[in-house]
């Protein structure tokens, strides 16, 4: 008795796999989407490195104002030097010093380091005086890469507004 029209498979070999080439494709395909994709992904890390140099300044904004508020004494946020003293280069990085006391202890710092961000502002120093008066400017985030940048501009009561420009670029 023969019984080999049960184990006859009704699956067509085709459905089993792929075939090379078919791979060959869909790896080709997938090859080209990544490398469409990556400028705007490099452009998203730099929009995201912008976004975080603009919040670590308003950080340091608001801090140095409720400082000022809160001791009566003179807050300064100004560009930072390598050796932790008060520079005139913003890409740098940034302090928050006591005006009055030695410079070189910052309350607070913000360190930049190999950022494709280049900052930008109109005032060498913010200082903060104890009845909420501030230096008054803008200070601009911005990159070579992106078509828009970041503004904060910082209001002679030392608040805070963070605009974003779609025009201009970096200067």
């Amino acid at each position: 008795m023969r019984h080999s029209a049960i184990y006859r498979s009704t699956i067509s070999p085709r459905v089993l796999g792929h075939s090379l080439l078919e791979l060959g494709a869909a790896v080709a395909i997938l090859a080209i989407l990544s490398v469409s994709a990556l400028p705007g992904l490099r452009n998203l890390a730099v929009e995201a490195q912008q976004r975080a140099h603009g919040n670590a300044f308003i950080d340091a904004v608001r801090f140095a104002r409720e400082t000022a508020a809160s001791t009566g004494e003179q807050i300064i946020v100004c560009p930072r030097k390598e050796n932790i003293t008060c520079g005139d280069n913003w890409n740098s990085g940034w302090g928050v010093f006591h005006l009055t006391a030695d410079k070189t202890k910052p309350l607070r710092e913000y360190i930049i380091n190999g950022s494709a961000i280049r900052v930008n502002a109109n005032r060498q120093k913010f200082v903060f005086q104890q009845h909420l008066r501030a230096t008054n400017g803008t200070i601009k985030f911005c990159s070579e890469r992106l078509t828009n940048y970041l503004n904060v501009i910082v209001s002679y009561t030392g608040k805070t507004t963070l605009t974003k420009t779609e025009a201009g670029g970096c200067y």
